[in-house]
């Protein structure tokens, strides 16, 4: 019976280790839109690296499109804000045929509503922005 110990307790240990899992969180932030207009949301970052990064989102009348979609292992802070937090992010969002900006503050966590989800192998905030016709310019 001890030699079985001895001959598999590295195995057991390594089985043991290696099944435990770190949960996983996720972080989206969606826009739906609508207003009348079609809108276009561009991103743009400078990130430290000196790679500038940009990302265009179009959002047709009366549709949604999802505008970050992050995740990893670890937990998510169920209080992080919705807002706009890199102080890096350019982010204009605009009517597609103009270049006025919307009037709603995008970078103001109260321009957000959010849900969170947990579970034991899961955390998920979704952050949501619902644009009106009485943020259009």
């Amino acid at each position: 019976m001890i030699s079985f110990f001895k001959r598999y307790s590295l195995f057991i240990v390594f089985i043991s280790i290696f099944s435990s899992c770190d949960p996983g969180y996720g972080f989206i932030r969606k826009v739906v839109n609508n207003s009348s207009k079609e809108i276009v949301i561009i991103k743009t970052r400078n990130a430290s690296t000196g790679i500038y990064l940009s990302d265009t989102t179009y959002i047709k009348s009366n549709s949604e499109a999802i505008i970050d979609n992050l995740g990893g292992l670890g937990n998510i802070d169920p209080t992080i804000s919705c807002s706009f937090i890199h102080k890096s992010d350019s982010v204009r969002i605009v009517e597609k045929n103009s270049q006025k900006p919307l009037i709603k503050d995008f970078y103001n966590g109260s321009s957000w509503h959010s849900t969170f989800k947990k579970t034991t192998a899961m955390s998920l905030k979704t952050c949501i922005s619902i644009i009106t016709n009485n943020d259009l310019p």
